[in-house]
C-alpha cells in the first residue's frame, strides 16, 4: 500500500500557521463587534422603557386631595371616610322573641295561685282594697272592712261565674241550694257578694272630677296602668295575632272618640283586644 501523505516543507507550514491565526482573530473580531451592537441595543430599549414608564407615572399621578390620605376622603362637614373599616365588630345575630309565655312568666309559675298573682298583683289587689274600704265607710253604716283575702276570694269567684258561663243566670241562682254552686256559698255569703260588687272602686269618687277633666278614663286609669304593665311583662305575641273590638255598657256621661250612645241613659265603651 502506497504512502499518500502529503509533505511541506517549513516555510510552508509557518505560512499556513500564520494564516489560521489570523482567520481566527477576524472571526474573534467580528464576533465581539456584533455582541456590542446588541448590547447597546438593549441599553437604549431598556433606557427608553423606563424613561416612558416615568412619565407615563409623572402623567397619571393626580396630587392627591387636600385633607386626604391614603384611601380616605373628607367630607365638607369634616366627616372622614374610608373605603374599608379600620376595626371589624363583632357580629350578634338579632334575637326575637319566642311567641308565649314570657320566661319570666315560666319561672315563677309552680300552681293556679301563683299564676293568679302574676296577674292580679298585691299593689292590684291593695289599690282595691284601699279604695272599697274607702268608699265603704263613708256610705255603709258599720262598714266591715274588707282585706286582701277577700278581694282575691272576689275576684275569683267572677273568674269561676265565667268558667260555668253564667253570665246571664242570676246571683241568687248562683247561691242556691239546689241550682247553685257550692263554691259560691262556701266563699262568701251572697249578701257580702253583692255589697262589694256595689261599692268596689279603684279611685276615690269625691276627687275622680277633677282628675276626669285631663282623662275620661280616671276611674280605672291606675289599675288599668298596672293591669297593661303586667301583660307585656308575661306574654309575648306572635305572628298569628288578631284584634278584636269589644263594646263595654255602663251609665255615666263621657265624650271620648271611643264611647257611643245607645239611650239616654246607656252608654257603651269600645275596647280594642288582641288575642292570639
Amino acid at each position: 500500500m502506497s504512502d499518500r501523505r502529503h509533505r511541506f516543507t517549513t516555510k510552508q507550514a509557518e505560512e499556513m500557521i500564520t494564516q489560521q491565526r489570523a482567520d481566527a482573530d477576524d472571526a474573534c473580531s467580528s464576533d465581539l463587534d456584533s455582541t456590542e451592537e446588541n448590547d447597546s441595543d438593549v441599553d437604549f430599549s431598556l433606557e427608553s422603557s423606563s424613561s416612558d414608564h416615568d412619565s407615563s407615572m409623572e402623567v397619571d399621578k393626580d396630587p392627591e386631595p387636600e385633607g386626604t390620605a391614603g384611601s380616605e376622603w373628607k367630607a365638607k362637614n369634616g366627616q372622614v371616610w374610608s373605603a374599608s373599616h379600620h376595626e371589624t365588630l363583632r357580629y350578634f345575630p338579632a334575637t326575637c322573641r319566642c311567641p308565649g309565655p314570657t320566661r319570666y312568666a315560666i319561672t315563677r309559675i309552680s300552681n293556679v295561685t301563683s299564676a293568679f298573682n302574676l296577674f292580679i298583683t298585691k299593689e292590684i289587689i291593695q289599690l282595691v282594697v284601699e279604695m272599697t274600704n274607702l268608699q265603704g265607710f263613708r256610705t255603709v253604716t258599720n262598714w266591715k272592712e274588707t282585706d286582701s283575702t277577700e278581694i282575691q276570694a272576689f275576684i275569683g269567684l267572677v273568674i269561676l261565674a265565667g268558667v260555668y258561663r253564667s253570665r246571664n243566670e242570676a246571683v241568687l241562682s248562683l247561691w242556691d241550694e239546689h241550682t247553685g254552686r257550692p263554691m259560691f256559698r262556701a266563699t262568701m255569703s251572697r249578701q257580702w257578694f253583692e255589697t262589694l260588687c256595689t261599692k268596689l272602686l279603684f279611685d276615690d269618687r269625691l276627687s275622680r272630677p277633677a282628675r276626669q277633666r285631663d282623662n275620661k278614663l280616671a276611674a280605672i286609669l291606675k289599675l288599668w296602668e298596672m293591669w297593661e304593665g303586667r301583660l307585656g311583662l308575661l306574654f309575648n305575641p306572635g305572628q298569628d295575632i288578631c284584634v278584636d273590638e269589644q263594646l263595654v255598657p255602663f251609665r255615666d256621661a263621657a265624650d271620648s272618640g271611643n264611647t257611643f250612645q245607645t239611650s239616654q241613659l246607656n252608654m257603651v265603651l269600645r275596647f280594642g283586644w288582641p288575642a292570639t
